[in-house]
């Protein structure tokens, strides 16, 4: 007969009620980035961080964590908006025209 492993339940305060995207977690860095329908988190050490993002985003919604073989981490919206994280902040990278979008947003970041 096999044990019950050990296990925690993280997050299921801080996102009560909040739709999570995706999750990405780096492991040179420990932390686990939280894509949700209000935000983008950072949890590292036991907390939740919410990470500032530019007044000029559109909407609260994010998707699509990545990171790259350098080590960078990006994140999009649905309005064709490319993020990437920097410390504690979102900085906006890229916008899609708005006349090449379709109902399906799909980014690469090369490096």
């Amino acid at each position: 007969f096999a044990h019950d492993p050990p296990y925690f339940v993280i997050g299921a305060k801080e996102f009560a009620g909040t739709d999570i995207y995706h999750l990405l977690y780096d492991d040179e860095t420990d932390i686990l980035y939280v894509a949700t329908d209000n935000g983008v988190f950072a949890y590292r050490q036991n907390n939740f961080v919410r990470l500032a993002a530019p007044e000029n985003k559109i909407g609260d919604s994010f998707f699509a964590l990545k990171k790259t073989n350098d080590g960078k981490i990006f994140c999009s919206n649905l309005s064709g908006q490319i993020f990437q994280v920097r410390g504690l902040e979102l900085k906006l990278i890229h916008e899609v025209d708005k006349t090449k979008l379709s109902t399906i947003f799909i980014y690469e970041i090369l490096n």
